[in-house]
């Protein structure tokens, strides 16, 4: 019992980060900070990076998992790798990084991820959506309820919170993870947390999103959410969809860092293909791809 105890501050200390960043310009990106106020009252904290190159009529809302935020250098790096051909709004979600509120496990942050897809809308022609983890669960319960984005990738998300393994303590997962956080020195604020209520259920929710195509990416080594539960949210997806395995793949966002050029590929390459209202997608497509 004591070393589970360690284990959970060390993921509070070391995974976490709530650093702020200063708005500045980068080479071919604008990056500011932004605040929006939601329906119950929260003030959410948006990374928004803009392509300053070249006008763009895109935007790709990220949506971190637990423990992530806006600035974590993962997520930093996934939205300078994308800049280059859209604009990124980063997103942290009530109780984590600089917004307001507690954590709610899904059943709250849809109101977060709602707020910043009106401001998108307001602006952009189209919207594409990524969701890590329970970011995919929060983007799966917000495209069911009001249908805003034009396209979603859902990675390593979970078909119901209460059957994700959660195996943190899993030799891999958590090498990686604190390698990763000693790595980048994010030795930041814990997350705020809420109740916890797993309750929150994605299989029951996505039948419901018909018009949005949606891509599933899933470590085919992840112990903390298994790739049963992509597979799962997959055949239960009537819209256009496809799923890509990734092959000694871990969890979330360290598919990226496993292998930054090919994760970014492929959400280039699908952004590309399901926002350009010319072409059309082949449903119902399957790959493994290997990743060293």
């Amino acid at each position: 019992m004591r070393f589970y105890r360690v284990y959970f501050l060390i993921c509070l200390t070391f995974i976490t980060s709530s650093c702020a960043i200063q708005d500045y310009i980068m080479s071919g990106a604008k990056v500011t900070e932004q605040f929006f106020d939601t329906d119950d009252g929260e003030r959410i904290a948006v990374r928004y990076w803009e392509n300053v190159k070249q006008p763009v009529d895109t935007v790709i809302v990220i949506s971190p998992g637990l423990f992530q935020n806006k600035d974590t250098t993962v997520f930093r790096k996934i939205a300078k790798d994308l800049v280059s051909q859209y604009d990124v709004m980063v997103i942290d979600y009530r109780g984590h990084g600089r917004s307001s509120g507690q954590v709610y496990f899904g059943q709250k942050e849809h109101l977060d991820l709602h707020v910043v897809y009106q401001f998108a809308k307001s602006k952009y022609a189209h919207i594409g959506a990524v969701g890590f983890s329970l970011g995919g669960v929060i983007t799966v319960k917000e495209e069911s309820l009001n249908n805003m984005a034009d396209s979603v990738v859902l990675i390593s998300t979970p078909y119901d919170l209460a059957k994700a393994e959660r195996g943190f303590l899993n030799p891999k997962e958590f090498i990686s993870a604190v390698g990763i956080a000693v790595q980048n020195q994010e030795l930041k604020t814990p997350i705020r947390l809420g109740p916890v209520n797993l309750s929150e259920k994605p299989v029951e929710r996505i039948g419901s999103i018909t018009n949005t195509p949606i891509l599933f990416i899933h470590g085919q080594s992840d112990a903390i959410v298994s790739l049963k539960h992509s597979w799962e949210l997959y055949h239960h997806t009537v819209a256009t969809k496809d799923i890509l395995i990734i092959e000694n793949g871990l969890h979330a966002e360290k598919l990226y860092l496993a292998d930054p050029y090919l994760f970014t590929s492929l959400l280039i390459e699908w952004f590309n293909f399901t926002l350009n209202p010319v072409q059309s997608v082949a449903a119902n497509s399957e790959a493994t791809i290997p990743v060293t």
